[in-house]
């Protein structure tokens, strides 16, 4: 524990229903104290699909993956409903339907009055993870074909969910989230087949320092490359200056580091 710099809660709420809905089951409170007493600004985020109140009171969790952001952003950019076993009319993140500007205002806005700005600001505002399906899949028009045949040709054209995604992400980095912080980054994950690259088939990292800082910070990324017949772990560390924005390329995060810096 005391080498983590943060932990993610899978299903946390299988394993404690929250404050709200269970005061008697302090499960993560315990978790929250221990976590806290090794490492004060230790990052806990819980999987939660839903809106997740009852375990962001500062008791528990610091904050979620935020699902419910995503949701709203990739339906921002659908053109028709998307559905898969994620997004469904029976699942807490609900189906990916088109969004006017005004319907995704008021998402947001909705969102935004039902956390404490301490929350909101540490929100992890990802749009997809190891278990769902790829936001440039997500945001592709074709998928409601559900023929895999298209998606087996190399040479598909990927060209207009590309654009959407851009999109998306350069909405995911204007909105507060991941701790409001001198070295912090805000993370976006990117399918680990295609990237925004367009001519590469190697996963990307988005890192961005929040606006107005004057300081720089260092990013290191420990992350392990797919396709091959063995997992190989590496490092690749950047120092960015204030307001930057830098795609570092590499697969799945495991780990994420940041350290203040003398510009």
């Amino acid at each position: 524990m005391q080498y983590a710099d943060g932990w993610r809660l899978d299903v946390g709420a299988d394993v404690d229903p929250g404050t709200i809905n269970d005061p008697t089951n302090d499960y993560w409170e315990g978790f929250r104290n221990t976590v806290k007493f090794v490492k004060p600004d230790g990052y806990i985020v819980g999987e939660e699909w839903g809106i997740a109140n009852s375990w962001l009171l500062g008791g528990e969790w610091d904050a979620v993956m935020n699902y419910q952001f995503s949701s709203a952003v990739l339906s921002l950019w659908r053109d028709t409903t998307f559905i898969d076993n994620d997004h469904n009319a029976g699942s807490s993140a609900g189906e990916l339907a088109p969004l006017s500007m005004t319907q995704f205002d008021e998402r947001i806005l909705n969102l935004q009055e039902r956390y404490a700005p301490e929350v909101l600001a540490a929100m992890l505002n990802l749009f997809g993870s190891h278990d769902t399906s790829r936001a440039l899949f997500m945001l592709d028009h074709n998928t409601d074909q559900n023929d895999p045949a298209l998606y087996q040709n190399p040479n598909y054209d990927w060209s207009d969910a590309i654009s959407r995604l851009k999109g998306a992400v350069a909405v995911q980095m204007t909105m507060p989230a991941r701790r409001p912080s001198t070295t912090v980054m805000k993370l976006a994950w990117w399918d680990p087949w295609r990237t925004l690259a367009e001519n590469g088939k190697m996963t990307h990292i988005t890192a961005s320092l929040t606006p107005g800082l004057t300081q720089a910070a260092r990013l290191s990324i420990r992350a392990c490359r797919p396709r091959k017949a063995r997992m190989k772990s590496i490092t690749t560390t950047q120092t960015l200056p204030a307001n930057a924005t830098c795609i570092l390329p590499c697969a799945r995060a495991t780990t994420v580091r940041s350290w203040p810096i003398t510009p």
